[in-house]
């Protein structure tokens, strides 16, 4: 195997859901010890320490003490917007030590945490796995974890390693303490003797190794050793890539010897199958793999998909002798080839996994935008689709905004501002869909499909839902005047359309009616709106748009059959002149023009 296409593990990000308490006679392999953190209570066996002291702002004493550890969900540990722990699994909990949001600031310069007493008689090959959050942001100190056989002689396991915004995951060798019958772990942490931000950890796991076991842990349908930042390509991870942009697939795979032998001769297949029909297998292999050691494995495929479908990309890990835990040398990879029409997704472009997962938001001007790479010229950029937070407020403008790579304008849409109709929509998980201004013809490489909060003359909130983890330099955030850079662990829901959508906020009308008729012309004081409808019981909704492509008026119809439909209208309120009717639901869009007269 080529050097090029194995890559050792810095640090990989695992999501396991652990859940339980002691057990006995746990088969080798499996958690024997496994915690969650998910309940109120679930620290009830630990050791939280002495109590610490809350400070004011200039750090003295209060005299009011809390405990250091607690349990929280991400939003509770970012509460004042300085321990931005990721909401992954949204609604997750985990154990945090938190110096930035109430009731601390405090005195946490040594904070420690220690697990109940552990009976490891008859138990070899012990490890311990965790997931951790720790930034050391704002002058935060070290997190460790040590150990002890319950006689205060505590011996350093790790010191954990930095990464900023996302979870990592951790593998302690606890094999030192086999057959022991007293072991105890502990958790330090320090704010560095001031204010800082926290740690967090979660999903605790302690078992015995196997001999032999090699596992897959994260399967990729796209190049995972290329940067994204390195133009040219297309390694992003996508979710939904248009049948005219997909070039040659090259897929990877993380890989580990989770058990205490070196393995030989290891080998990853990966077997593609589209819309149905399987398109091949194809295999990396390595000489040997060290116990403990993880490998990005990359699989060159050379297929280009050549219809739209799901493609399914299934992994299988193999090695010389008899592995003993067989459940855990397979993966899985799934990615929608998009085309034209609502059936094929409207050539949909995705970077995101279509599960929100927490949000951002803020009342300044910023622009949430993620990288689209583009190997075929010719495609034209229809539209957008955002998923809007549900923590946003109505009367909030935003406009889509179309980057090139160096982050020039290439086109925009009109100016919207979110309704209550808006905000009802992104509650029951539908996008707002935005179709630009002069929907460009694309040449090859990168460009930004973005966001932006325009400001108002309040301070009101814009919210967008952010899906999984992504690399770095995938998607970005942009804040104020200047349009200051940062780039995020994890990914806004905001896609890319190629293809002509039925559905979303038009422009104003320049041409006939396009399936929308109303009577009388022009009106005055009544009026009625007929239209077809080509869905089957499906919500219809009504919308009336100024000659400025602002929403003046809007109406749920409720759910509706096919067929000819109509319903009054009273412009009375409304002043006289030209008007753009809309009316839409699942995968109809009809618009029509009025004229009113007083």
């Amino acid at each position: 195997m080529k050097n090029k296409d194995r890559v050792l593990l810095l640090t990989t990000l695992l999501f396991c859901v652990l859940s339980g308490a002691v057990r006995a006679q746990t088969p080798p392999g499996a958690c024997f010890y496994s915690e969650g953190f998910e309940g109120e209570d679930a620290l009830a066996a630990w050791d939280l320490g002495g109590d610490v002291e809350v400070l004011t702002p200039a750090g003295a004493g209060t005299g009011e003490f809390v405990p250091a550890w607690r349990i929280s969900t991400a939003e509770e540990a970012n509460i004042d917007g300085y321990f931005p722990v990721v909401d992954q699994p949204a609604g997750n909990r985990s154990v945090t030590a938190n110096d930035a949001a109430a009731p601390c600031n405090c005195n946490m310069d040594n904070v420690v945490l220690t697990s109940p007493v552990f009976d490891f008689s008859s138990r070899s090959n012990m490890a311990l796995e965790l997931r951790i959050f720790n930034e050391m942001a704002y002058g935060s100190g070290s997190a460790i974890i040590e150990a002890d056989r319950g006689d205060d002689n505590w011996v350093l396991l790790d010191t954990l390693p930095v990464m900023s915004a996302a979870w990592q995951s951790i593998f302690v060798d606890l094999s030192t303490f086999d057959n022991e019958t007293a072991v105890r772990m502990r958790f330090r942490w320090s704010d560095g003797g001031a204010w800082a931000s926290g740690f967090a950890f979660d999903d605790l796991c302690i078992r015995e190794r196997l001999s032999n076991d090699l596992s897959v842990l994260r399967a990729y349908a796209n190049d995972a050793t290329v940067s994204p930042f390195f133009l040219g390509d297309q390694s992003l991870q996508y979710y939904a890539l248009p049948l005219e942009q997909a070039g040659e697939l090259t897929v990877a795979s993380w890989i580990r010897n989770s058990g205490i032998t070196t393995l030989q001769n290891v080998s990853v297949s990966a077997t593609l199958n589209l819309a149905g029909s399987d398109v091949g297998t194809f295999t990396s292999t390595l000489d040997s793999l060290s116990p403990n050691e993880q490998v990005l494995v990359r699989i060159p495929t050379g297929h280009v998909p050549d219809q739209v479908g799901q493609l399914e990309v299934a992994f299988v890990a193999t090695a010389d002798g008899t592995d003993e835990q067989l459940d855990n040398n397979t993966g899985s990879y799934s990615m929608r080839i998009t085309g034209a029409g609502w059936d094929n997704g409207y050539s949909a472009m995705a970077v995101d996994d279509g599960v929100s997962q927490g949000n951002y938001g803020d009342t300044s001007v910023f622009v949430l935008a993620n990288r689209m790479e583009l190997l075929v010229p010719g495609s034209r950029a229809e539209g957008m689709s955002v998923l809007l937070g549900l923590g946003t407020n109505a009367g909030e403008v935003v406009r889509a905004i179309l980057f090139d790579e160096n982050f020039t304008f290439l086109d925009t849409a009109i100016r919207h501002t979110v309704s209550s109709l808006d905000l009802d929509n992104a509650s029951a998980g539908l996008p707002l869909y935005f179709p630009y201004t002069d929907r460009p013809t694309l040449g090859s490489g990168d460009v930004f499909v973005g966001l932006q909060h325009l400001p108002t003359d309040g301070s009101g909130r814009l919210e967008v839902q952010m899906g999984g983890s992504t690399t770095l330099g995938t998607s970005v955030l942009q804040q104020g005047t200047l349009f200051d850079i940062t780039y995020l662990y994890n990914t806004p829901l905001i896609r890319l359309f190629l293809g002509e959508v039925g559905v979303g906020i038009p422009e104003p009308a320049q041409g006939p009616s396009s399936g929308v008729h109303a009577y009388p012309v022009p009106m005055d004081d009544h009026g009625r709106i007929e239209f077809e409808l080509v869905n089957s019981d499906t919500r219809a909704y009504f919308e009336l748009l100024d000659a400025g492509g602002r929403k003046v008026l809007e109406k749920d119809l409720g759910h509706m059959h096919s067929g000819k439909r109509s319903f009054p209208l009273d412009p009375s309120g409304l002043a006289p002149g030209v008007y753009m009717v809309v009316l839409r639901s699942a995968n109809t869009f009809r618009t029509g023009r009025i004229l009113i007269t007083h």
